[in-house]
């Protein structure tokens, strides 16, 4: 004897309340987070302006060219020498250097940057900078300028020698370290690391330091061929 077919009766009735409401919180916490994302660009342009300028500074003229050849030279024999070695660069020699940068999104480092000096107290370069600040998305007033001291310290990690920003000095200005810490993760010798003789060269500095007079580069022995 077989038994007659049942079938479930619904205990209660839908609602759409339950599917609305879950649309409406995913809406408010969007619109939440678009509202924080934009308030904060809003604080971090106001932070900018206080320190930053409408107009590009000044720079120090570089050194006379007449030197330029005579670097490239020392600096040929550095790469060319297989075993170990040692080249110290004065303040001269690195603002060459700046002159042979190769252009950037941004220009050209002889337009931003000048080195004044060493501080082997600090460990780091002490730079002159104008650097152009590109606007923020949305709440940005136009393109302003960082005038002020860059200080930017050498490593030597396993991609081969460089240098970090760690300090931004504006007279009359506190710079905060939120945007020190972005700025370092920009290196310096970024744009020089695209010529393949010159990576090879800075790849081989196995130590840096900053001394009074001169950065001094501690070179490994160039890998034998094949290696």
């Amino acid at each position: 004897m077989t038994s007659a077919p049942t079938s479930k009766q619904p205990v209660s009735s839908f609602s759409p309340f339950y599917g609305c409401a879950i649309i409406a919180m995913a809406v408010f916490v969007f619109v939440g987070i678009i509202a924080w994302s934009l308030y904060s660009l809003i604080q971090q342009d106001r932070a900018i302006a206080v320190f930053a300028q409408a107009q590009p500074a000044a720079l120090p003229p570089l050194p006379s060219p007449q030197g330029d050849a005579a670097l490239q030279a020392r600096l040929q024999r550095a790469v060319e020498q297989s075993g170990e070695g040692e080249l110290i660069l004065s303040v001269d020699d690195l603002n060459r250097l700046l002159r042979l940068a190769p252009e950037g999104a941004y220009g050209s480092y002889r337009d931003m940057l000048r080195l004044l000096a060493f501080d082997p107290g600090r460990g780091v370069l002490v730079m002159q900078a104008s650097l152009p600040l590109n606007p923020l998305p949305l709440v940005g007033e136009g393109r302003r300028f960082l005038n002020g001291r860059v200080l930017y310290k050498p490593e030597t990690p396993e991609t081969g020698l460089d240098a970090r920003v760690v300090g931004v000095e504006v007279p009359g200005h506190e710079v905060p370290e939120g945007f020190v810490g972005a700025m370092g993760t920009w290196t310096l010798l970024g744009p020089y690391r695209e010529h393949p003789k010159v990576l090879g060269f800075l790849q081989r500095v196995g130590a840096v330091e900053v001394l009074p007079q001169g950065l001094r580069l501690s070179l490994r022995a160039a890998p034998a061929p094949g290696a």
